[in-house]
């Protein structure tokens, strides 16, 4: 997750910022035994675009989500993608933030449907 907002930055300024999030990637060191997963409602971000075809070249495998149009480049540039067929950012953002959720709550073990009991948002009851 990029959710270190001073290297992002720093990469930002350094490169630019097409390709800071490609940069974030070799120093993460992600290879073919991770999956990269982007999110862009038009599909057509630059930065994302140029983080999926890196992938590509270094067969590391993408699942992008996307929508607007289904001629995005995400879709085009992914081995796995999920298209929002909608017409405004707002429809397709909440979406995606309904698979965000679903993404997050699989990869904590979180199983709404096995629950007989209100979740609360302290860490022994994940």
């Amino acid at each position: 997750s990029l959710s270190d907002s001073a290297l992002l930055t720093a990469l930002c300024n350094d490169y630019n910022y097409e390709t800071a999030l490609v940069e974030y990637i070799k120093i993460e060191k992600i290879n073919s035994n991770d999956l990269v997963i982007t999110t862009s409602s038009s599909g057509n971000s630059s930065n994302i675009v140029k983080v999926l075809e890196y992938c590509k070249i270094h067969k590391i495998d993408t699942f992008a989500l996307s929508g607007l149009k289904s001629t995005n480049l995400s879709i085009l540039n992914s081995r796995y993608s999920l298209y929002v067929p909608q017409k405004t950012y707002g429809i397709v953002e909440c979406i995606h933030q309904i698979f965000h959720h679903l993404l997050l709550d699989k990869f904590m073990n979180i199983k709404e449907w096995d629950r007989n009991d209100y979740q609360n948002m302290d860490i022994k009851n994940f």
